[in-house]
């Protein structure tokens, strides 16, 4: 008898107020897993990890409902930012990008989505806009377990 166990992803902000030297936790929650997650995951068991694995962040101002045929934010508005990547637990992966105080300014960050090395979209998340300028460092943590 075999159990299949779901995964699920979980979506932190930190905003570092770099004036009052300050930083706000912000959990944004669940995440949606989109097709491209599993795609990916049945390649990588498989043995094919080119181009497979999860090591980037793209963020933008969309606002329109996560999907799990989504591949693509709805409206990317920065570079794709690479990741450090950590296992806090052996079934647990954390992936850490941010938008330093150059990047991004100006615009309600409202979406963030989580890729892998060759930009197909595993994860999107929505959130209530956060107006990013440079007076903030956003640090974005997106956890992947079981």
């Amino acid at each position: 008898m075999s159990v299949w166990v779901p995964m699920r992803g979980e979506v932190v902000l930190d905003v570092f107020d770099l004036n009052r030297k300050k930083v706000d936790e912000i959990l944004l929650g669940d995440n949606l897993l989109v097709a491209g997650f599993y795609t990916n995951l049945s390649h990588l068991v498989a043995g094919d990890s080119v181009g497979r694995y999860v090591d980037r962040m793209q963020f933008g101002t969309g606002s329109a409902a996560a999907q799990g045929t989504d591949s693509t934010l709805q409206v990317p508005i920065t570079p794709i930012k690479t990741t450090l990547v950590d296992h806090p637990t052996a079934t647990t992966t954390r992936f850490r990008s941010y938008l330093m105080e150059t990047e991004g300014n100006g615009f309600p960050i409202s979406e963030a989505g989580l890729l892998a090395v060759d930009d197909t979209l595993v994860a999107r998340k929505i959130f209530a806009g956060q107006v990013k300028t440079s007076d903030y460092i956003f640090g974005f943590r997106w956890t992947i377990s079981p």
